[in-house]
């Protein structure tokens, strides 16, 4: 039986702790940019369930072992691409997508990438996969690039007060 599984309403709680976990993570990465709000957990509640309820444009998956808390888990939101730009099709953009602790990126990482984009193709004809990640966040950096993403874009931040 697979690991994987379509996030639930039931899964909000945990998402939110493993998101506010990466949060805090990055914040290390940069200070500025990715602060952390004093509500950000709360906050982020409401909005998760919202995304969690929009399957005609959404993928949200966990990863969790029979019995065992959920280690993961990924949300994907399909796109169209700017008119100045053809990528031929739908474009799947993951932005919320972590696994508990920053580690096993090359198992349980890698197995929810691979999940939502075979679903992201097949549902929603998906051309390609665009995944956020931290510039430090090297576990996770490398796995991608393992798997053949590269790099399409950098931020670059500075405080102004």
């Amino acid at each position: 039986m697979s690991s994987i599984r379509v996030a639930t309403q039931d899964d909000v709680d945990v998402i939110a702790d493993l998101v506010q976990e990466k949060r805090l993570q990055y914040e290390t990465y940069q200070p500025i940019f990715w602060r952390v709000s004093p509500s950000a957990r709360e906050s982020h509640l409401g909005f998760l369930a919202k995304v969690l309820a929009n399957s005609e444009h959404t993928i949200a998956l966990v990863w969790q072992e029979p019995t065992e808390t959920v280690d993961g888990f990924i949300i994907a939101t399909m796109h169209v691409a700017p008119p100045v730009y053809e990528p031929r099709g739908p474009t799947c953009m993951v932005d919320d997508y972590w696994v508990r602790g920053g580690k096993h990126w090359e198992t349980i990482g890698q197995a929810l990438l691979d999940e939502v984009c075979v679903r992201a193709q097949a549902k929603f004809g998906a051309v390609q996969v665009l995944v956020v990640c931290g510039h430090l966040d090297t576990a996770k950096r490398t796995m991608l690039h393992d798997n053949g993403l590269e790099i399409a874009s950098e931020w670059y931040v500075k405080g102004l007060t």
